[in-house]
């Protein structure tokens, strides 16, 4: 309905309303103007399904189901239990902008750009469901402020911490190895969901790891040639023993790193990070170690994240160590 009165004007109670209208909006961070906001919420009756957060999550695991391998799946099912825990029985469409925050913000440093990506997921699909389970996305911006929040330098290995995992007699040594002087993934070596690493992708006499598309953690298989002489030194001390590398789960090793180590904490994907730290600091070769880590030649991550963490000589101290 229009007004077409010149005279025509909003009483106390309009505009008392319009304020507060007008503040919600902007408390929720939204661009929408009051005219877009009503036209939306007069949409959302027609269209909208009303649905909490807790189902918009279990809905949304079960579509990505076929999508998903057995660790993706428990990584989004974990972070949207915890969104979900966050709001019980709220509507997923009256979750706000700053409330996604405030949530993120309470997460660990490490964890709040995985906490915000797996939310982002989320709202986007509920966005563009049929029928919408939203008329906004309250996401906008969270990824970036998270990564900002929780970025900080990765943690790795000493050279003497790096000698006490692989020294030790233990199931870990031979992934340890794998790890610290080749850059594998522990999810790739010991199979979180997918096949384990078998030892017939480690070619010796060529000097090759190869991890085939199956256990790679992206999908894509890569081979890993011209690596320093540490990892075949130490596996021609110690040879390859049954079919895979590992014959342990990945899930269990970390207790016994740190315990090996003798560090009161393990620093997150720590035998990755040293690898990446000491053989870009021997190097000097950012695209050549990204191209190891399986990141596609992307060198801004080891630029980023890796490089002037460690020197030249504790670099050529850690791949000089040997059995």
């Amino acid at each position: 309905m229009k007004h077409d009165r010149k005279d025509w004007a909003l009483t106390a109670a309009q505009k008392m309303d319009a304020r507060e209208a007008i503040d919600l909006l902007a408390e929720a961070g939204s661009d929408l103007t009051l005219t877009k906001a009503v036209e939306a919420a007069l949409d959302g009756r027609r269209s909208l399904r009303r649905i909490t957060v807790a189902e918009a999550g279990e809905l949304y695991r079960r579509t990505k189901a076929g999508d998903w391998r057995d660790g993706t799946a428990g990584w989004y099912e974990s972070r949207l239990n915890s969104l979900a825990d966050q709001f019980p029985g709220r509507q997923l469409s009256s979750i706000t902008r700053p409330e996604l925050r405030a949530w993120v913000a309470e997460r660990s440093r490490g964890a709040q750009a995985g906490y915000a990506r797996a939310a982002r997921a989320l709202f986007r699909w509920g966005l563009h469901s049929e029928p919408p389970l939203i008329s906004t996305d309250p996401t906008d911006g969270l990824i970036g402020a998270a990564a900002k929040a929780g970025r900080e330098e990765p943690r790795f290995l000493t050279v003497e911490q790096s000698r006490a995992l692989i020294s030790a007699d233990t199931p870990y040594r031979h992934a340890f190895l794998l790890g610290l002087f080749a850059g594998v993934r522990p999810e790739e070596i010991a199979g979180t969901g997918k096949p384990r690493l078998p030892w017939s992708s480690v070619l010796i006499a060529e000097r090759i790891v190869r991890v085939p598309a199956e256990c790679a953690k992206t999908g894509v298989a890569r081979a890993i040639e011209g690596l320093p002489d540490a990892l075949w030194t130490w596996l021609a001390t110690y040879p390859p023993k049954g079919a895979n590398v590992s014959t342990v789960a990945a899930a269990k090793a970390p207790a016994k790193a740190r315990e090996l180590a003798g560090m009161s904490e393990w620093p997150h994907d720590a035998i990755r990070h040293t690898f990446a730290t000491y053989a870009v600091a021997l190097l000097g070769d950012a695209g050549k170690v990204s191209l190891w880590l399986g990141h596609e030649g992307n060198s801004s991550i080891i630029h980023r994240h890796y490089r002037g963490l460690a020197t030249k000589a504790q670099s050529e101290a850690f791949f000089a160590l040997r059995p």
